[in-house]
């Protein structure tokens, strides 16, 4: 089970901040109402291409936002019609991107220097 916010009714709060970050990746939360169905706003803040966008959502049962690769600071805010429970359920992506992009930079190190140590040496 992932990181647990309890939010008030009406409450604006800021649920998750992602700064500095290229990887795109999938935030996925679970938003349970502690008295009947969920309802409510959720607002994403993206610093996309030097300027802000804002783009507003529907809370529902269970969210699923995606971040993109120019992003570089994504912040997700949640404001509630009744006290509610939001329960993240892991990023998408965004680890699993990095193992892949860092093994493929391995394996291109590698490349290079078995072509570097397997060149004849300069003048022989």
């Amino acid at each position: 089970m992932g990181k647990t916010v309890d939010i008030q009714a009406g409450a604006r709060t800021k649920v998750f901040r992602l700064f500095s970050s290229s990887v795109p990746s999938t935030i996925n939360f679970d938003a349970t109402a502690k008295d009947g169905d969920i309802s409510g706003i959720v607002e994403v803040d993206r610093w996309h291409w030097f300027s802000w966008k804002r783009e507003t959502f529907p809370l529902q049962s269970r969210n699923s936002i995606e971040k993109g690769f120019a992003d570089a600071d994504f912040i997700i805010h949640v404001t509630p019609d009744q006290d509610c429970e939001l329960v993240f359920t892991g990023k998408g992506a965004g680890r699993g991107l990095v193992v892949i992009v860092l093994a493929a930079l391995a394996i291109v190190a590698i490349a290079v220097a078995m072509v570097l140590l397997s060149a004849p040496p300069p003048g022989g």
